[in-house]
């Protein structure tokens, strides 16, 4: 769910509301015992709310955009699965088992985009500035998120939003305005 609210002529503020899914997995070597394998895979679940200014150019139906801004997210599902091998035995990885997660992460988010009418695709970076874990004792954890996002604009009404120009005239229009 977003909220595109232009303020300038090709400025706006852009609001969203989603929820989204991030996966990681990882495999180390245990400080302590070298002949060990630690393998964690996780999976948490936000409530995320990114606040963007959009910078927006294009006529009629056609739009490119970029936006910048920051993102905050509450954690509402977290699922963890961790197992430990020592010199080739699986055994209990009790050592993960203190680590909890945030519940509040904060980064900063940009992103370029393109409009074709109601359709929106985007490629947006995350960078989270926070360490996903409470503890300070953990590794440093954070998100750094290459997306690409598709939207639909469901309240897309005006056809012509800033007037019609038909023909072979109105392409070159369009054409020259797309870019200016």
């Amino acid at each position: 769910m977003f909220i595109d609210s232009r303020f300038g002529e090709h400025i706006s503020s852009y609001f969203e509301l989603n929820f989204t899914q991030y996966n990681f997995h990882f495999n180390e070597v245990l400080y302590s015992y070298p002949n060990s394998l630690l393998s964690v895979k996780e999976k948490n679940s936000y409530i995320t709310f990114p606040a963007m200014i959009r910078y927006k150019r294009g006529y009629e139906f056609i739009f490119y955009y970029l936006n910048a801004g920051v993102q905050f997210s509450g954690l509402v599902g977290h699922k963890r699965t961790s197992t430990l091998f020592l010199d080739g035995l699986e055994v209990d990885p009790d050592y993960y088992y203190g680590f909890e997660n945030k519940f509040f992460d904060f980064g900063l988010i940009s992103g370029a985009g393109f409009q074709f009418k109601m359709v929106n695709v985007e490629l947006r970076y995350y960078f989270s500035t926070e360490n996903i874990y409470k503890r300070e004792d953990t590794r440093e954890m954070r998100y750094g998120i290459l997306s690409l996002e598709t939207a639909v604009q469901l309240n897309y009404i005006d056809k012509y939003p800033f007037g019609r120009k038909t023909g072979w005239k109105g392409f070159k229009y369009k054409l020259t305005h797309l870019f200016k």
